[in-house]
């Protein structure tokens, strides 16, 4: 298997579970449910661990489509942008990542999990999953013509 067959098998991964972490997360913040809230928590810690690959294997498949000759100028604008928006969401993931570990750990520790803490995890991953989305976006773009601007 090639890096960007790899890259288009895995690429949802974060981007889903971005979304699936938030989404619990909120039920658990909203229930006042420790429980929901540290699923969504341990969801949303696993988030840039299914990045780490896909963000290899895209590097790799940027390379390897800029060489074909069939790529334009504005796959290049394209490709390049995708890359920007990944390294942005890859980033802010990891930092998304350590804050639900550490506000699991908080609530190990003690007999709830902290509220500011889950707030602050949660907006994270509201600003990680728009990053997803818009890096998801913008890869679709590259190599799909009909769904360009």
């Amino acid at each position: 298997m090639n890096p960007e067959h790899a890259h288009l098998l895995i690429n949802h991964l974060p981007i889903v579970g971005s979304l699936i972490g938030f989404l619990i997360l909120v039920c658990g913040i909203v229930l006042q449910r420790d429980t929901v809230k540290k699923v969504g928590l341990v969801v949303l810690f696993l988030v840039p661990i299914t990045a780490f690959p896909t963000q290899i294997t895209g590097e790799k498949s940027e390379h390897i489509v800029e060489e074909r000759e069939t790529t334009t100028r504005e796959d290049h604008h394209l490709i390049h942008e995708h890359s920007e928006w990944a390294h942005y969401a890859f980033f802010c993931s990891i930092a998304m990542g350590l804050l639900a570990l550490i506000t699991v750990l908080g609530g190990t520790f003690s007999a709830t999990i902290p509220q500011k803490l889950a707030i602050i995890t949660l907006l994270l991953a509201a600003a990680t999953l728009g990053l997803m989305a818009k890096a998801g976006n913008t890869g679709g773009q590259i190599m799909h013509k009909e769904i360009r601007k």
